[in-house]
């Protein structure tokens, strides 16, 4: 079967959909290459003026020329290169004293359990608890060879109380990021109008959702983390210490000014820290089976790991496809972590496979060896169970979940879901009828399920992020800009254009990092402008536990799998920050409810995209809506009942209220598209944590394009399957891209991409 996209002048959100695509084709291992045509689909939709940058609509050359000349620039500055603790203590020097003059002057004091960001992480971002601050130090002495072990101790309230004191007094500001290049004129202001009106918009919304619970009788708590909270924290303390000679000199760099002191005695010494005092993360794929009427679920990938180890890492999640031996698709879930790929169990629409060994697993050479229209008859020679098609037992794969699981040194595990795949729906779950509700198709595109060919980019922040560093690691697809650039100024539609495929392949190599540099900038942007919410140099915004943001191409098909939709989403999956100061609670209630409406609207900047290129939906842009009326608030589904929304956005506003929230929504649901689509604010009202919400379950802002017709011109072979055993691969996905291009501009992507990394370039520049 050959298939291909063929659409129009390309989108970010296509052109990141094309990569899921051409991701559940085959690798180099003996398969013929996968391939793909580019393209995009235009929708007449009016964009908000909200987001839009001053010249998003019309391509400006010579700004454009501008990034790449940054991006290019800051892939080769040493300036750039990310912070090194070997090399940091090699230009301290051996001094131990001045090892510790550095921690204690240039890594600001934060107050959280146990170990977060580890010592890379803490250098890198400036600040860190008494554990951090302490690896840091120690890996800073032994990279001089010296000889070193931890001690600990409970200390007295009023030494506890003094380290607070000492993170609000900010011994060290945070250190400034270098000026790589001075960017143009043109560059500075698109970005800088960008920040204002992000900071204007998530200000008048503020504003609207407080109204919204005044009117309504809500009112906030006072449930911020107090300043007890923090001493008792900081009571579990310790430092560093160094042989000399027969003694230990201890190096307290958090509770003490300088080298020498222990403000208590140590109750306990060790020279590597326990695991228990880790913030661990275990990163699991779901899959439930109904079998009659009973649900199960297993785990068929399951990572674990800690905060430290993620912290500003690339992980992608995705699924490799091979068929069995009457050529039926499964699907094997991948991890990527930087590169290195972690595989497990598959299924397939019948469930779980069990699969036999690589040398008898004969799904390979019976795609080899015969045609498609053949395996039905080799499956009933084989007789095998391999096939694991739905029998009398009526076992069939309802669900796929990506799971994670936070685990800090003590309280509970907090467990964060998205869903991948829910052929049963979340009205059904809510009105407990799961057993019996009929489940949705599984529309398949070339053998394979169209909703399981996404690519989710995920990014995990454990604390301050370094702005040169995820710079640089945009800056190295830079080469994707500049072929783009070059496909602009070729015309388009000449067949013979020999250089042409090549430079839409190089510019489609690119697409792997603006994924992840729209999830890590999600965060990178946060920090940067979180101090806009409360003028206050009190109030302190930091992660005491693992930040999540999920950003995913994705692709939704009818149900003849003749149309496919490819959509461009941002997700906040965990988005928790602490907010502490010296004022009132409930003023830091206030400011963490203002936090979660600015990362909101951040959010959806990102999605920011040229008229009539998609329908951008987000929290935000469907309270906007003027259509839709003033803002509703409440914590009762009797209210909820007058309104008039979706059943799947009933559905999930009823868990919200199960849950303890309050919901904070429009009056009336908003037609986008043809699609009727509702989105609400879930807040605890207690702690002021505030998400976006949309009806799909999204916790953010999607990006939907122009169903795209495919045609008989592409073929995309099914995928083998790879080892469960981790192996290093390329950057993820791990797929050689060739493209055979139809003749379609691609004027657009340039703009496309650049929308999405130049907000990298404003936490550099920006005001």
């Amino acid at each position: 079967m050959k298939i291909v996209v063929a659409v129009r002048p390309p989108t970010l959100a296509v052109f990141v959909a094309s990569l899921a695509l051409v991701a559940m084709g085959c690798g180099r291992d003996g398969a013929e290459q996968s391939r793909a045509a580019m393209g995009s689909a235009n929708v007449a939709a009016p964009p908000s003026s909200r987001n839009m940058p001053p010249s998003a609509s019309t391509a400006d050359s010579h700004v454009n020329a501008d990034a790449i000349a940054l991006f290019k620039k800051v892939a080769s500055d040493p300036a750039a290169a990310p912070l090194d603790v070997d090399k940091q203590a090699g230009a301290i020097g051996a001094d131990p004293a001045a090892l510790f003059a550095y921690v204690r002057d240039h890594i600001r004091t934060q107050i959280y359990s146990g170990v977060l960001r580890g010592a890379h992480g803490t250098l890198t971002g400036g600040a860190g608890n008494a554990w951090d601050r302490s690896l840091l130090l120690a890996a800073m002495l032994k990279h001089h060879g010296r000889d070193v072990r931890f001690a600990r101790a409970h200390l007295a309230e009023s030494e506890a109380s003094k380290i607070v004191a000492r993170m609000f007094a900010s011994a060290a500001p945070p250190r400034a990021s270098s000026p790589l290049v001075a960017g143009s004129a043109e560059l500075r202001g698109q970005n800088q109008a960008r920040g204002q009106r992000v900071r204007a918009t998530s200000q008048q919304l503020y504003s609207e959702v407080v109204e919204a619970l005044k009117q309504s009788g809500l009112a906030l708590g006072d449930r911020a983390a107090s300043l007890q909270t923090l001493t008792n924290e900081a009571a579990d303390h310790v430092w560093v210490e160094y042989r000399e000679g027969d003694r230990w000199v201890p190096l307290d760099a958090t509770a003490a000014d300088r080298p020498g002191i222990a403000v208590a005695i140590a109750a306990d010494t060790f020279a590597q820290v326990p695991d228990v005092q880790y913030h661990h993360v275990v990163i699991r794929v779901t899959a439930e089976v109904r079998r009659g009427q009973q649900l199960e679920s297993t785990d068929v990938l399951r990572y674990k790991t800690t905060a430290e180890a993620l912290h500003g890492s690339q992980v992608f999640l995705w699924h490799y496809f091979d068929h069995d031996i009457a050529g039926s698709w499964r699907a094997r879930p991948l991890l990527a972590i930087d590169g290195r790929i972690y595989a497990a169990m598959k299924i397939s629409e019948a469930g779980i496979v069990t699969v036999a060994p690589p040398k008898n697993d004969l799904v390979a050479q019976a795609h080899e060896a015969v045609g498609r229209e053949q395996l039905g008859k080799v499956a009933e020679l084989f007789n095998s169970d391999e096939s694991n098609s739905p029998g009398p037992t009526a076992v069939a794969l309802t669900a796929e979940r990506f799971e994670i699981d936070f685990a800090a040194p003590s309280g509970p595990v907090e467990t964060v879901r998205r869903d991948l795949l829910d052929r049963i729906g979340i009205a059904a779950r809510v009105d407990r009828t799961a057993a019996t509700a009929p489940l949705s198709p599984m529309p398949e595109v070339a053998g394979i399920p169209i909703q399981l060919a996404s690519v989710h980019a995920c990014a995990f922040t454990a604390g301050p992020l370094d702005s040169p560093s995820v710079l640089r690691q945009i800056a190295a697809r830079s080469s994707a800009l500049e072929a783009v650039a070059a496909l602009r100024a070729r015309p388009a539609g000449n067949t013979a254009d020999a250089e042409r495929p090549k430079l839409v392949a190089n510019a489609m190599r690119g697409l792997g990092a603006a994924l992840a540099a729209s999830a890590v900038t999600a965060h990178l942007v946060s920090q940067r402008l979180v101090s806009a919410v409360d003028g206050s140099d009190k109030t302190i915004f930091y992660e005491a536990k693992p930040r999540l943001v999920i950003v995913s191409a994705a692709f939704t098909a009818s149900a003849d799998g003749k149309n496919i939709t490819p959509s461009f989403g941002i997700d906040l999956r965990s988005d928790v920050v602490r907010v502490v100061g010296t004022g009132a609670p409930v003023s830091l209630v206030r400011a963490n409810l203002a936090r979660g409406i600015l990362d909101a609207v951040i959010e959806d900047a990102l999605m920011a995209s040229p008229p009539s290129a998609s329908i951008a939906t987000s929290t935000v842009s469907l309270t906007e809506h003027a259509a839709a009326g003033p803002l509703v608030a409440f914590k009762d589904q009797s209210r909820m009942a007058a309104l008039t929304l979706p059943r799947e956005a009933q559905a999930r506003m009823t868990t919200d209220l199960q849950n303890g929230s309050a919901v904070v929504t429009t009056a009336k649901s908003v037609s986008l598209g043809g699609t009727v689509r509702a989105g609400w604010w879930s807040i605890d009202l207690s702690t002021g944590e505030t998400v976006g919400m949309l009806d799909n379950g999204l916790h953010g802002s999607q990006d939907i394009a122009e169903d795209a017709a495919l045609a008989d011109t592409v073929e995309l072979p099914a995928a083998r399957s790879i080892s469960p055993a981790a192996i290093t691969l390329p950057p993820v996905p791990p797929v050689e891209i060739t493209v055979i291009d139809n003749g379609a501009s691609c004027a657009g992507l340039e703009d496309a991409i650049l929308r999405d990394m130049d907000w990298a370039v404003y936490v550099m520049f920006g005001p």
